[in-house]
């Protein structure tokens, strides 16, 4: 009688510790999801960039897709011991960031994360970062 009854609660109790998903049918469609946006800074999304060009350049680019407008987003500079991060509405870089890049040391990173991007529905959706070292 144990055998049978093991047999079975066996069974059940698999099925109901398994995590079944459903399979999503295959989809023709493009679909950009979170961080499909690509930003650039002076047509740069990571790598090295001069001090010069870094500090001509005012603003933010979305490029794709073709009607994401930027937002918002941070620009973080390590100098030493201390992080700074600055906070800009829209795609323009605030005086306190062009001044911070200014007396930023060559071969230090300027990151520029938290980037949200709005497109489709007006929906702000996180880019993903930009981090550039000076040269």
């Amino acid at each position: 009688m144990k055998k049978i009854a093991l047999l079975i609660s066996l069974p059940i109790l698999v099925f109901s510790l398994s995590n079944f998903k459903a399979i999503p049918k295959e989809s023709k469609s493009i679909v950009i999801t979170s961080g499909g946006a690509m930003v650039t800074f002076a047509g740069k999304r990571n790598g090295e960039i001069s001090k010069t060009t870094a500090l001509t350049t005012t603003e933010l680019f979305a490029k794709y897709p073709k009607d994401a407008k930027i937002v918002s987003f941070k620009m973080v500079v390590t100098t030493g011991d201390k992080v700074t991060e600055l906070l800009a509405k829209g795609n323009k870089l605030t005086s306190k960031m062009r001044t911070q890049i200014k007396h930023t040391a060559k071969g230090k990173k300027i990151v520029f994360s938290k980037i949200l991007v709005e497109w489709r529905e007006g929906k702000p959706m996180p880019a993903p970062s930009i981090s550039l070292k000076l040269t």
